[in-house]
């Protein structure tokens, strides 16, 4: 619910090229979140946020894909056809 907004509103406001940059930081922070989350050997407060972050990383990436490819195919068929089979 927060990850597909956010991508929304940068790839309007500032490009793909940010887009992609915000990307990157979003999948390096929740890497980084799951790393130490493992690293404690416990079930707390964390590992909610954890999976939260997951999710949202999930909705920045499809939204970034998705955005993408929309504008590289006419047919909105086809831009669902290539996300679908990868």
């Amino acid at each position: 619910m927060l990850g597909s907004p956010l991508v929304g509103y940068v790839m309007d406001k500032h490009g793909p090229i940010k887009c992609l940059y915000l990307n990157l930081l979003v999948f390096t922070l929740e890497i980084s979140a799951m790393l130490i989350y493992n690293e404690h050997h416990s079930f707390n407060i964390f590992g909610y946020f954890v999976a939260a972050g997951w999710g949202i990383q999930e909705g920045v990436i499809i939204t970034f894909i998705t955005s993408i490819l929309g504008f590289e195919f006419k047919s909105k068929v086809t831009t669902q056809c290539v996300f679908r089979s990868a």
